[in-house]
């Protein structure tokens, strides 16, 4: 994690903040950018009109002319940004020493790659998350895996049920089980006499009709 990435990842209790190989740790600076047309605008003859109210709102705008008093309150607002967010790495980070040195190496914006952001101070362990998952089964932890659901795909035979189940104990898909046969059953129960009726009524139109066109066409019950 680098920047905001690590602004929220150092906040892991101590001791157990981990890093790949090969991630990229750090970016502890403050980058504040845009674009100025004005000159160009200029060319063209177009007069750009910025009403604001506050002499410090906006101070790096894309239209108007930026002035150099404006482009330092730029400047004041990134470093005082910077130097919360190195208070705030440093005290979340017991284990550093915010030496001098260390700030002037670390707190620049670079970025470290695995076992050098652990000799600074900044990550406890350099391990890939298969070795963290095979430590967590080692230690008796049980490890989940989510599989994604994407309908019935040829070749894989699962369901939303089955994940829902896979969860429970015997009891508890018991339970589901005998929930679901009932609701079925309610349900066959419910729409059979609406099928029935359905099916009468359609022999009868079709009876009818046909007496219509034929009829010479009788019929008894």
């Amino acid at each position: 994690a680098a920047s905001g990435g690590y602004m929220m990842a150092c906040q892991a209790t101590p001791g157990h903040l981990y890093a790949a190989p090969f991630a990229m740790v750090g970016s502890i600076g403050v980058i504040m950018e845009t674009i100025n047309v004005n000159d160009v605008l200029k060319r063209y003859g177009v007069k750009p009109l910025v009403i604001k109210a506050g002499k410090s709102k906006a101070p790096l705008k894309t239209l108007g002319e930026v002035t150099p008093e404006e482009l330092k309150m730029a400047q004041d607002d990134a470093d005082v940004i910077h130097e919360a967010f190195q208070r705030w790495v440093t005290t979340s980070r017991p284990n550093v020493v915010a030496s001098k040195d260390w700030i002037e190496k670390v707190c620049t914006g670079a970025v470290f790659l695995g076992q050098e952001a652990q000799d600074l101070g900044l990550v406890d362990r350099v391990l890939t998350s298969d070795e963290y998952v095979a430590e967590r089964i080692a230690a008796g932890d049980r490890v989940l895996r989510l599989i994604p659901y994407k309908g019935p795909q040829f070749g894989l035979k699962i369901s939303p049920l089955d994940l829902l189940l896979s969860g429970m104990d015997a009891e508890g898909r018991a339970n589901i089980r005998e929930r679901l046969q009932g609701l079925g059953t309610s349900l066959v129960r419910r729409v059979t006499p609406l099928c029935r009726a359905g099916a009468a009524v359609g022999l009868l139109n079709h009876l009818a009709s046909l007496h219509k066109e034929r009829p010479e066409y009788r019929w008894e019950a």
